[in-house]
């Protein structure tokens, strides 16, 4: 699953239970740290399904008219009953069941009574009789209303047509049919539909046959599944456009050619070709990386217009938000890249997560930080220009600011309750977990690790497979002297950034390095930094015309090397080389000072990226003054490179918002304008990016940021005229799409809110609820989300609270309403109709909550109010008590940061 709390610009928006009557498999305290958690016995009180029945085979035979308020279905289960058994536990959640029995092996028909024993989810079968060991049969007829919040079977409205989608992981699919709905059971699916004969309907495989039947419906029955589990089970449902594009043609791993469909809502299937057009590629360089045919018979992509998720994976029908498959034959730069990140990283997981399965989630991060990972290499072979190579780095380097929360989690935590399956989906498996991929990979190279995962897709294709199957498998391919294992379990095993210390001594003629390490920790961290990694570091070193090389696994707390081949005293050295480390290091002062006079000449891109986070490493644990890297801003934004330009940005917006008063503030933002802007005019150059669409993509931050953080006068000036003749705002009220470069149109929107007079507002609703859209949606009410006017602020909470307004529209403007220029109008709302904010929309709504209000906090007083506000609230939403936890933590980091480093940054812009 592509979450897009993780995808989107965690640089920009910040970093950023139930438990009931569950209860872990037994205590940390006695159990091997990583290993998988047991199934639980046979009782009400426990969190897992218990062994002594197990599906082997489902049959499911659904009806679904998404234009009805409920669906209904017939399910039978194939069963293996190991033990004696007169409670068959499983997971049912809202269903209506009017009949449920057993079939024993003998063909006996055994009653049941169905019950829903906790509120998410786990249910049970009381037989009236004993059932020995024995094959058997669960029959189980039900009726469930259509979702509201986003997961399980739920229903969309668009105009007069309704729809009928599916969110199944991580435990939803229990809300559609009655199952065993943990990802270790895999089965075969015999599905079928029943809907309107005018509707389409679709699942995981292709239509084995239509029949006609009364009252003008019809049933869709579909081909045998491969071993799925539930929550890769998936159906759409409804009036949708179907776009049949060209077969993905035979390759070298299969001599088939495989159907490739586009799904969309009524009239918005034209809008997919590109997207299609560009499918075949991205599944090609995947079926090239795992030398494995795609797993499935078929391939649809669906554009889903109200998606919690980014995208979702299910097994040959990836659902996705329509924004990223909705663009026509033109999309900007910014949507391509989006797409092709998404979609390559769906693509990967019908190997990664599909083909092979985790058995329980505390292992998701195999599916997520692999694909996570894989997504920036196939992209980056699908076209170079885009530089996908370098997302993983900057993504790794975001996550470190939740890795470095004392309340982070592991990227492989212990999963007991429901909550924790949720919280599993963040950028700590995703980000971090690629990171460490990433890392892995350049410590085994390139070739020995792409054999080891091979072997290990290979070997338990269509199963299930653990980390320590992978570490087997990774450790056969790699050399005697690579400690796979070692490096593995200290990553995944324990939260937390490495922060390396490295010290240069010159002895005549031998070099030595003094390498130390601990726990990164910032500024008002009560975390404990006597921590040690098994890191792979690897160390470039030379002069002005020569540079070396050397890795090392550094193992202890404090460890010295020499440096081989080191002739004199290495005029510099960088350590972390081709920054594909995940750890933050820290230099002298004469050391930085030397990395800073090669920044542009000797230092790769990657590495340029990596000196720009650890001297915001230390602006942010307090080693280095603002002044230090305020003065390496010229040598930074000289880079060609967009992402060593951008690096900076997230910093020296914390020290706008956060450490200066407004006098100051204004200094600051002349001193960033007088840098900043020369090179984004510099970008109508050629050469002054590495490529075209760098170019596009760099001016897109840069205005972002010069018009929104440095407010820029004459920038701002024309982004707004630029926007109010995109809206036809006092002219002819139509969209001008000429008007605005569609990569700046949510900033041009925004600043136009914040400079116009509430006529532009209303405008603006206007346009909004008039447009099918998705991206131009998205931007509209991101952009409503920055009003000040008390009078258009209420206007817009009409709106966004209003059915016109779509559930993952709504999360996006909760999340931006206190910003600076209208915290002071929204809070009090927030806080006197925060129930209602939390029962509206998706549950991720409410369980993200309290960072999206929170994530604009800084003071002591500000996290008391967000206390006051969700301490009573957070436990009645799965997940959300980890939210909330780091919310406060990460306020409170930012408050110590704003007493410890604002005299710094005074002190320099009162001299500038």
């Amino acid at each position: 699953m592509n979450d897009w709390r993780v995808c989107r610009r965690v640089g920009y928006l910040g970093i950023m239970l139930f438990v009931g009557l569950l209860a872990a498999c037994g205590s940390e305290s006695d159990r091997v740290p990583g290993a998988d958690a047991q199934p639980a016995a046979a009782s009400a009180a426990r969190f897992r399904l218990p062994d002594t029945v197990r599906p082997e085979r489902y049959r499911l035979d659904l009806t679904i008219i998404p234009d009805t308020g409920s669906f209904s279905g017939h399910v039978e289960i194939d069963v293996e009953i190991t033990e004696p058994v007169d409670i068959i536990w499983l997971h049912g959640k809202d269903l209506d069941m009017a009949s449920a029995t057993v079939r024993r092996s003998d063909g006996e028909i055994v009653k049941a009574v169905y019950s829903e024993v906790t509120t998410d989810g786990m249910a049970r079968l009381d037989l009236l009789e004993k059932l020995d060991p024995q094959q058997a049969t669960l029959i189980l007829d039900y009726s469930a209303p259509f979702g509201t919040s986003l997961n399980g079977l739920y229903k969309v409205k668009v105009g007069d047509d309704s729809y009928g989608f599916t969110q199944f992981e991580s435990i939803y699919a229990r809300k559609a049919f009655p199952s065993f709905d943990e990802p270790r059971f895999k089965t075969p699916f015999d599905t079928s539909i029943t809907t309107r004969t005018a509707y389409g309907a679709f699942s995981n495989t292709l239509s084995t046959g239509e029949v006609g039947l009364d009252n003008d419906l019809k049933k869709v029955s579909y081909a045998t599944t491969r071993p799925l589990p539930t929550y890769l089970v998936a159906f759409a449902v409804g009036p949708l456009d179907v776009v049949d594009w060209d077969a993905i043609p035979p390759s070298a791993y299969r001599d088939r050619p495989i159907p490739l469909r586009g799904l969309a809502v009524r009239g918005q299937g034209k809008r997919m070709s590109w997207a299609l057009g560009n499918t075949a590629a991205l599944l090609g360089l995947l079926e090239d990386y795992f030398a494995i045919a795609y797993p499935y018979d078929k391939l649809d992509i669906v554009a889903v217009p109200d998606f919690a998720a980014g995208a979702m994976e299910n097994a040959g029908l990836i659902t996705y938000r329509e924004p990223l498959l909705l663009f026509g034959d033109q999309p900007s730069v910014n949507m391509q890249r989006r797409y092709v990140m998404t979609h390559a990283h769906e693509l990967s997981h019908q190997w990664f997560g599909n083909l092979v399965t985790m058995p329980w989630w505390d292992d998701i991060w195999l599916n997520e930080a692999f694909a996570s990972w894989i997504q920036a290499k196939v992209a980056d072979e699908w076209d170079p220009e885009y530089r996908f190579d370098r997302n993983t780095q900057a993504r790794a380097l975001n996550a470190m600011s939740a890795d470095s929360l004392i309340t982070a989690r592991q990227i492989r935590q212990p999963v007991n309750d429901s909550g924790d399956i949720v919280s599993a989906f963040d950028g700590i498996t995703y980000l971090k977990g690629a990171g460490v991929l990433q890392m892995i990979e350049r410590y085994l190279g390139k070739d020995s690790f792409r054999a080891g995962i091979r072997n290990y897709m290979r070997e338990h294709a269509f199963g299930s497979a653990t980390v320590y199957d992978l570490i087997a498998a990774l450790t056969a391919t790699a050399g005697k002297d690579r400690d796979v294992k070692g490096v593995f379990e200290s990553f995944l095993f324990q939260p937390g950034v490495p922060y390396v210390d490295v010290a240069v001594r010159c002895d005549g003629d031998e070099v030595t390095v003094d390498m130390g390490q601990e726990r990164y920790l910032p500024l008002g961290s009560a975390g404990d930094r006597n921590q040690v990694w098994n890191i792979p570091v690897c160390l470039a070193f030379g002069t002005a015309s020569e540079r070396q090389e050397v890795c090392v696994l550094l193992t202890e707390r404090k460890q010295t090397i020499s440096l081989p081949g080191a002739r004199q005293c290495p005029a510099w050295l960088m350590p972390n080389a081709g920054g594909a480390g995940y750890y933050r290091w820290n230099l002298d002062d004469d050391g930085m000072n030397a990395l800073r006079k090669v920044f542009n000449t000797s230092l790769d891109a990657q590495e340029r990226i990596s000196v720009v986070d650890s001297l915001t490493a230390g602006v942010n644990n307090g080693s280095i003054s603002i002044g230090t890297f305020v003065d390496m801003l010229p040598d930074i934004v000289a880079a060609k490179e967009r992402t060593v330009v951008t690096s900076p940005l997230g910093t020296y917006r914390r020290i706008l918002s956060k450490l200066l008063d407004d006098d100051l503030r204004q200094v600051a933002r002349n001193h960033a304008d007088a840098i900043f802007s020369p090179r984004l005019a510099s970008l109508d150059e050629p050469g002054a990016a590495e490529s075209e669409v760098e170019a596009v993509m760099l001016r897109r931050y840069l205005v972002n940021f010069l018009a929104l953080d440095v407010r820029s006068a004459d920038l701002r000036k024309s982004l707004a005229q630029a926007a109010r003749q995109y809206i036809g705002y006092q002219t002819d009220g139509a969209l001008h799409s000429d008007a605005l470069d569609p990569d700046v149109l949510t900033t041009a929107l925004t600043v136009a809110v914040q400079d116009s007079d509430d006529g532009f507002v209303e405008a603006l609703i206007v346009q909004f609820k008039a447009s099918t859209d998705q991206r131009l949606r998205q931007a509209m009410i991101s952009a409503l989300a920055h009003a000040s006017g008390p009078d258009a602020i209420q206007r817009i909470r009409h709106l966004a609270m209003s059915d016109a307004v779509r559930a993952n529209e709504r999360q996006t403007w909760l999340g931006a309403i206190l910003n600076d220029d209208s915290r002071a109008e929204n809070w009090p709302w927030v806080q006197e109709n925060l129930d209602m904010i939390l029962e509206t929309g998706s549950d991720r709504i409410a369980r993200d909550a309290p960072r999206s209000f929170g994530r604009w906090f800084c003071s002591d007083d500000e996290a008391a109010q967000l206390k006051a506000a969700f301490e009573d609230r957070v436990d009645e939403y799965i997940g959300s008590r980890r939210v909330y936890e780091q919310t406060l933590e990460s306020i409170g980091l930012c408050t110590a940061f704003r007493k410890a480093q604002s005299d710094s940054a005074r002190a320099y812009f009162s001299n500038r």
